[in-house]
């Protein structure tokens, strides 16, 4: 006799078949439950069902307009300080100058009528009531001692009002800070400035890397005053070469 014939192997099984063979040989080793390693929380609530939109809540939602974007600070122009007494105090307290933000700002320093405006993009990390009060401070006095010009006679100034790590300039501009910028110039009528950094130049309305003119500040209201671009003082302060290519720039523009 052959022995395929009583053998559980004569006959091809189907899926079905298969499947509830396996699980009978698991129940007969003893394992009738699902096992997990992820513990579960047995006593929390069953998460709520998100409500179903209705058509014509579906449809407002499709025909909702856009939210309109943020108006540009520059339409307040008319409430701006007119004369440079008044601008320290608006600056410090002024909330669309910084989203509402006035903790940490910093007043410029100076009087009108300067011999020479520096404009740096922001104040120093450390900064109090005084305007780089640092080691960027004190490579500007440092320069200003060199050139001849007095503390008296230097009017020193940031383009936003508290230091802002990682700031956004495009923002910045978009906003109409850089309008800011020129109407401060304005006011303080130096006779000459300095601007530290491409991202003060380009408040200023020049494009750094297509810089090959002298350039001039064209404020408002205002004759053009002649301007100087340096790399910014943090670089000035790393790379000791760059002091003197910013000395021969000065020499340069000056003669």
């Amino acid at each position: 006799m052959d022995a395929r014939a009583n053998s559980p192997f004569s006959e091809p099984i189907g899926p079905a078949e298969q499947i509830a063979g396996m699980l009978d040989w698991w129940a007969d080793a003893g394992v009738d439950y699902v096992f997990r390693e992820e513990p579960r929380e047995w006593l929390a609530p069953p998460p709520a069902a998100e409500p179903i939109a209705q058509p014509e809540q579906r449809t407002a939602a499709a025909r909702a307009p856009a939210p309109a974007p943020a108006a540009p600070i520059s339409q307040d122009r008319a409430d701006w300080p007119s004369d440079l007494a008044t601008f320290a105090g608006w600056w410090l307290a002024e909330p669309w100058l910084d989203a509402g933000r006035k903790q940490g700002r910093v007043p410029p320093r100076g009087t009108a009528g300067a011999r020479l405006m520096v404009l740096v993009p922001q104040p120093e990390s450390d900064d109090g009531e005084t305007l780089l009060s640092g080691a960027q401070g004190r490579l500007i006095a440092a320069m200003l001692a060199a050139i001849g010009i007095a503390p008296a006679e230097a009017y020193i100034a940031s383009a936003i009002p508290r230091h802002t790590p990682a700031a956004d300039w495009n923002e910045i501009h978009a906003r109409g800070l850089n309008e800011v910028l020129l109407h401060h110039v304005a006011l303080v009528g130096p006779e000459r400035v300095i601007a530290f950094g491409d991202t003060v130049l380009s408040l200023l309305g020049n494009d750094p890397p297509n810089i090959t003119a002298p350039l001039c500040i064209n404020p408002v209201g205002s004759d053009p005053i002649p301007l100087l671009a340096l790399r910014s003082l943090e670089g000035l302060l790393a790379r000791p070469g760059w002091k003197a290519d910013a000395w021969r720039k000065w020499l340069a523009w000056t003669r």
